[in-house]
């Protein structure tokens, strides 16, 4: 019995294990992939904004791109209110290849965040909630 106990004890402290470092390396990977865009691609040549700019890449045959859109729709309006606007550039990532390529998008819905000097501040890949695009955004206005 206490075999068992031990044995499942064990297998349990593993899988914690396996989680906790599959969760820490992805944290890692998303800040190695910001700073890869914020350090070596300005795109101030593509975006002339002057100002933040979410860009949105999604694809016709996507189930997540119209919640994603409904999230932006809902990130919009609760800026609005504040007295801030976000301007959001859509991109289809089939018809912008290039672009979709040199941004690194591999998924669809993908929301990427610029300053207003054109280098990435936030990259999300799949459904992005509005709260966490309206924090993100309020970061790079303070």
């Amino acid at each position: 019995m206490i075999g068992i106990v031990m044995q499942r004890f064990f297998v349990s402290a593993i899988l914690l294990s396996v989680f906790f470092v599959a969760w820490k390396t992805y944290g890692f990977y998303k800040k190695w992939k910001i700073s890869t865009h914020s350090t070596r691609k300005h795109l101030r040549g593509i975006f002339k904004t002057g100002k933040p700019v979410l860009l949105y890449f999604w694809t016709s045959d996507c189930a997540q791109c119209k919640p994603q859109e409904r999230q932006i729709e809902k990130a919009i309006t609760g800026l609005r209110q504040s007295g801030k606007t976000l301007e959001v550039q859509k991109y289809n990532a089939f018809e912008e290849q290039r672009l979709a390529k040199e941004m690194q998008v591999m998924t669809v819905p993908t929301t990427i965040i610029l300053d207003s000097q054109g280098s990435v501040t936030a990259w999300n890949a799949g459904l992005t909630q509005a709260q966490k695009l309206v924090k993100q955004f309020e970061i790079i206005r303070m």
